[in-house]
């Protein structure tokens, strides 16, 4: 029992599982004032959440991927995220592209934690050692994004404005001061908006958890050595 409560204590400070197969998956760490987000997005599915214009982008990454069309996309982040919509504490928050990449689909690169998220986000490894893409299958996009003035730590919110289609499936992985916070699926319906609590409520959060099962541990332990006691 007791190594079962240290195995769910470690589990809060966990991070969670690589990226999964929802049409987005977003990995943001924030604090206060600064956040620094990621994306990453199936190719094929780009014009679905992101909308056409962000699609046009990667015509000829569809038609004929090769490391010429990977140096020119590094950064377009930012027209990338033209059709993306975030508020903090209830002001747009302003965030800056960094690396957009691509990547073969079916070698799924570490995407679980923000220093994971920032090597693939950052590493144009689609191109082999000949200088040519390595694979012709699907691929996927890696973006990061950085917003170095938030609205001191309030609740943050994401919108896909130019999404086409009913709905978008959106996997979040949410990181305060690089611990992490909590990972859910969900689906968006057209005009739907992801809030994330504020960055206090979630500290709070994972203290209050810590202190808890810490709790539970110790009493446990407490009552485990007192039955070796009375044996």
């Amino acid at each position: 029992m007791v190594v079962w409560v240290f195995a769910m204590i470690a589990y809060v400070f966990s991070a969670p599982s690589a990226v999964g197969a929802a049409d987005v998956d977003m990995l943001i760490n924030r604090n206060d004032h600064a956040a620094t987000l990621y994306i990453a997005a199936p190719l094929e599915r780009v014009a679905g959440v992101f909308g056409p214009d962000a699609a046009a982008l990667f015509a000829d990454a569809a038609a004929s991927p090769g490391p010429e069309v990977q140096l020119a996309l590094y950064g377009a982040a930012d027209q990338l995220f033209d059709g993306v919509s975030v508020t903090a504490g209830g002001v747009p928050a302003g965030f800056d592209g960094l690396s957009l990449v691509l990547h073969p689909k079916d070698e799924l690169m570490p995407f679980a934690t923000p220093w994971e998220a920032a090597l693939t986000a950052s590493s144009c490894t689609i191109v082999d050692g000949g200088g040519s893409f390595a694979g012709t299958g699907p691929l996927m996009v890696y973006a990061a994004f950085q917003a170095t003035e938030l609205a001191g730590g309030g609740p943050i919110a994401f919108s896909f404005p130019a999404a086409t289609g009913d709905a978008i499936t959106v996997s979040v992985r949410d990181f305060v001061g690089g611990r992490f916070v909590s990972a859910h699926t969900t689906k968006l319906q057209a005009g739907e908006t992801l809030a994330l609590a504020n960055t206090q409520q979630t500290r709070a959060a994972l203290f209050a958890a810590a202190a808890a099962l810490f709790a539970i541990a110790a009493a446990l332990l407490f009552l485990s050595c007192r039955r070796v006691r009375l044996v």
